[in-house]
């Protein structure tokens, strides 16, 4: 059979592999890699939160918006992005108030971001993390999109 099959790959880079130095590099690059895959998405989520919460009055909002980058420091954010999320959600609902907008969800995807947030806290179990994680994103992508749609209201009104 004509082409190169995964033995012909393995036997070309193992005297690579065993270069000194080369692993760690190679162990490093990933691991960098796969923290920049998973942080780079979420700074801009906490990006979008942040201007969500600039959008709203001073007077509507009981956080400042530069609060919402606690979320960064590990361990800790399990327990802001609970309380953030109830800041952005007690905002939205004052700041529609008094502009007088409507809207066909009276606590602006509340559930959503609650369900986010204890999927999340849940992912650090051993097994069940795994499953909880996979909840969490697609809650998180949905709280994301739902919180967008909100913004994008108060900027048609600006």
């Amino acid at each position: 059979m004509c082409g190169i099959d995964f033995m012909d790959v393995f036997i070309l880079l193992t005297p690579i592999a065993l270069m000194p130095g080369v692993m760690e590099v190679m162990i490093i690059f990933l691991f960098l890699m796969l923290i920049s895959l998973i942080l780079i998405p979420y700074i801009l989520f906490l990006v979008h939160l942040y201007k969500l919460l600039s959008k709203c009055k001073q007077e509507n909002r009981d956080m400042e918006p530069g609060l919402v980058w606690l979320n960064l420091i590990p361990v800790f954010n399990y327990g802001w992005i609970f309380y953030s999320l109830i800041k952005i959600r007690d905002a939205l609902k004052k700041e529609y108030s008094a502009r007088n907008l409507a809207t066909d969800d009276r606590e602006f995807s509340f559930s959503i971001g609650l369900a986010y947030c204890i999927t999340q806290a849940c992912s650090i179990i051993p097994f069940l993390g795994l499953f909880s994680a996979l909840a969490s994103l697609v809650l998180w992508i949905i709280y994301w999109v739902k919180t967008n749609n909100y913004s994008k209201q108060l900027d048609a009104i600006d």
